[in-house]
């Protein structure tokens, strides 16, 4: 085995002398980059005033939500009072078709029945037909069947109905859910017994 010469020690010893400086090249390269490179930022913590834009925003989509949703109120729909019962005095709460039944023994044993009204034309069936001031009434059982027309106003709650053939009655009214009550007042007059013997229901 031969010794290597000078000219060769000296190429490998100036090949090693660049690597060397190569790789001092890259370290101060890359210590310098990582110098330049900024520091991470810390998370900052949100602000109260984002906090409540953001719930305002929720509860904005979940309203909107509702008002999409099948049973929600439609748009354009604005919540009310419930319906109240019909003022005394608005004749149009009378409109209808009104009925009232009893029998004959009934009739004998209500201590409305005044004398001579025991009779086949104040049992039954009775009908009262009425809309815009004017009805029509009819009493029908297995015996007889009356037929009447009228016209009817109201004030307040005093019901004043009169029959075509010119009888004249006035009477105390009022609504009860669907039933139509009708009351006598001595100081209004005599009034039948088959307007007052029970509630008419519509």
């Amino acid at each position: 085995m031969t010794s290597p010469t000078d000219q060769e020690l000296a190429s490998t010893f100036s090949r090693r002398i660049h690597a060397a400086a190569e790789q001092i090249e890259v370290s101060d390269s890359w210590s310098e980059l990582s110098h330049r490179l900024p520091e991470p930022r810390r998370m900052r913590r949100p602000r109260p005033i984002l906090i409540a834009a953001a719930v305002a925003a929720l509860v904005v989509i979940i309203g909107v939500s509702f008002l999409n949703w099948p049973g929600g109120i439609e748009r354009g729909q604005v919540a009310g009072p419930a319906p109240t019962a019909p003022i005394p005095g608005d004749a149009s709460a009378l409109n209808g078709r009104w009925i009232a039944s009893w029998t004959r023994q009934e009739l004998a044993t209500s201590p409305l029945t005044g004398e001579g009204e025991l009779n086949d034309g104040n049992w039954g069936t009775f009908t009262l037909t009425m809309s815009g001031g004017r009805g029509h009434e009819s009493m029908w059982n297995s015996r007889a069947t009356t037929e009447f027309d009228f016209t009817y106003r109201v004030d307040g709650d005093v019901l004043t109905l009169d029959r075509d053939n010119g009888e004249h009655f006035l009477m105390r009214w009022k609504l009860d859910g669907d039933q139509l009550i009708l009351t006598r007042d001595d100081n209004l007059g005599e009034v039948p017994v088959a307007y007052v013997i029970k509630p008419f229901v519509r």
